[in-house]
């Protein structure tokens, strides 16, 4: 348990929901209504589904795990209202029929960055009923006692740890703009995730060309300059990625898109790869949790891949005598 301090019930009310969604999801799928309110500008978005069913789902595999005791229910509306309750001085209502949200603002400063929305009824009358409040100047937001930010976004009631991330967060622009391929997969999940990586990857791209040159190690064989640079280029590539997961009966479900930049060497990698949907998973046992995986890719793919790295090092003078270039068949014999 995290001790509280000037900040403690915002970061630990975060930090239970966050490691909530990472384990388990409701039952409905579908987690977007949250992202008609929040920032177009956020770089990380979480969604889920409605709370009551998302408190059943997670009821269901906490007993499965031994998390809890047998007999001892738990509800997450429940578990959310204390610390609210304690952070804004106010008996308000949780809305269990809808599902709630996190924005990341700023992915280098995620801690900090990071901002709650909260299904209530009426969060404006939440915040107006507040005592114990300090409004924010030429912003839309109210500090609490105990050293949180709060403000109203449509029916949310939009929580967090910085002033200024708080404030950003409400003053841009509102709704999340996801690609067909993400769209997807929100209304098919239980639970998703999109990461805006248009600024990151690139980033790392220079990170990983720059540590090939300076390295004088990799520098010694040229093969491998020649494969990380081309690593680096298609990580550069990337614009996004969503994630998607869904729980039932059977089992663990989860979906990966990677979004690269049109008319990139990665896109045309992905174009031509068939998309996965979420599909029952068979015979697995229910008295454990069983995660499964599936996929479907191009054989080509990989074998332009493995061409590549082996073309790579057939031509490395420091070590062409030791590979051949070639990929050899099997010989029928006749």
């Amino acid at each position: 348990m995290l001790k509280p301090n000037r900040k403690g019930v915002v970061k630990s009310l975060i930090l239970t929901v966050a490691l909530a969604m990472v384990f388990t999801s409701p039952l409905m799928a579908g987690p977007v209504d949250v992202l008609k309110d929040m920032p177009s500008s956020a770089i990380v978005v979480i969604s889920t589904g409605p709370l009551n069913q998302f408190s059943q789902k997670l009821d269901l595999y906490a007993h499965d795990l031994g998390i809890l005791a047998p007999g001892k229910p738990f509800n997450l509306v429940d578990q959310l209202k204390v610390p609210i309750t304690q952070l804004t001085g106010v008996d308000l209502q949780i809305d269990g029929s809808r599902g709630m949200g996190l924005a990341i603002m700023n992915i280098m400063q995620a801690n900090e960055s990071i901002v709650m929305y909260l299904p209530v009824n009426n969060p404006k009358d939440v915040i107006d009923k507040m005592t114990s409040k300090t409004p924010v100047e030429n912003m839309p937001i109210w500090k609490t006692a105990t050293g949180g930010v709060v403000a109203s976004q449509g029916q949310f009631l939009v929580i967090g740890n910085d002033q200024d991330i708080v404030g950003q967060a409400v003053s841009m622009p509102r709704g999340v703009i996801l690609g067909d391929a993400d769209q997807k997969l929100f209304a098919s999940a239980d639970l998703a995730v999109s990461a805006n990586l248009t600024t990151l990857m690139p980033m790392a791209q220079g990170f990983l060309a720059m540590a090939a040159m300076q390295n004088p190690e990799i520098q010694k064989y040229k093969s491998l300059v020649t494969i990380i640079t081309a690593a680096s280029q298609r990580i550069g590539e990337i614009q996004g990625v969503g994630l998607g997961l869904q729980l039932d009966n059977s089992g663990m479900m989860l979906g990966l898109n990677i979004n690269a930049r049109p008319g990139s060497k990665l896109a045309g990698y992905l174009v031509n790869q068939p998309m996965t949907s979420f599909k029952d998973i068979q015979n697995s046992n229910h008295d454990s949790l069983v995660a499964a995986q599936t996929g479907m890719m191009d054989p080509k793919l990989f074998v332009d891949l493995s061409n590549f790295i082996i073309n790579a090092v057939a031509s490395d003078p420091a070590l062409k005598d030791k590979v051949t270039p070639k990929w050899s068949k099997p010989q029928r014999k006749a």
